[in-house]
């Protein structure tokens, strides 16, 4: 939800050069070409009722219940809320500030600190398109997803690959052996 506001926030009017809007468009208007229509509206037939069905049985699960009861307690301390939201925006913030950073630091990438906001929604469409796909801490999809992103701006494959694997070991790969330690210390 972070990723999807923050992409509204960055591709509103007078939020930067339009180059990953334009992207966007040019890449969604190939790839409606390229799904024939039926075969599309009968993987729809089947998999919406399948969805619905699943969906039924998730939301009478226990699991959802207390996710329900716990959203609603939530909700019922705004100040809470604020800060859980202001927290989660500014977490989403800080990695696509580390995402145009990794990328400005790769040479051969062909972009500059003007480019801040096309890299920062790179990085928002790229997370939510790695996040579709379930997989745990999103290794793979998110890494393929990036570099889509990186390419849809016109950066080189090569370049848009070391941007990326730069950006997933810094914050993905490289707090690990600090988890390690810190649990060590608090078994202790």
């Amino acid at each position: 939800m972070g990723a999807v506001l923050g992409l509204g926030a960055v591709l509103a009017p007078d939020g930067g050069n339009d180059r990953m809007l334009d992207a966007l468009g040019h890449h969604a208007s190939r790839a409606a070409g390229l799904v024939p229509p039926l075969p599309l509206l009968i993987a729809c037939g089947v998999l919406l009722p399948a969805a619905a069905l699943w969906g039924r049985r998730a939301v009478r699960s226990t699991a959802a219940r207390n996710a329900a009861g716990g959203l609603a307690d939530l909700c019922r301390r705004p100040r809470d809320l604020a800060i859980t939201l202001a927290a989660s925006a500014g977490t989403t913030f800080v990695l696509g500030v580390a995402f145009a950073l990794s990328v400005l630091a790769i040479p051969g990438t062909a972009v500059g600190p003007a480019d801040a906001l096309p890299l920062l929604a790179a990085y928002l469409v790229g997370a939510a398109a790695g996040s579709a796909v379930p997989t745990p801490g999103g290794v793979g999809s998110t890494e393929a997803a990036l570099v889509a992103a990186l390419a849809a701006l016109g950066v080189a494959a090569g370049p848009a690959l070391h941007a990326v694997l730069l950006f997933r070991a810094v914050t993905f790969w490289a707090p690990v052996p600090l988890g390690v330690l810190a649990c060590r210390t608090l078994r202790r």
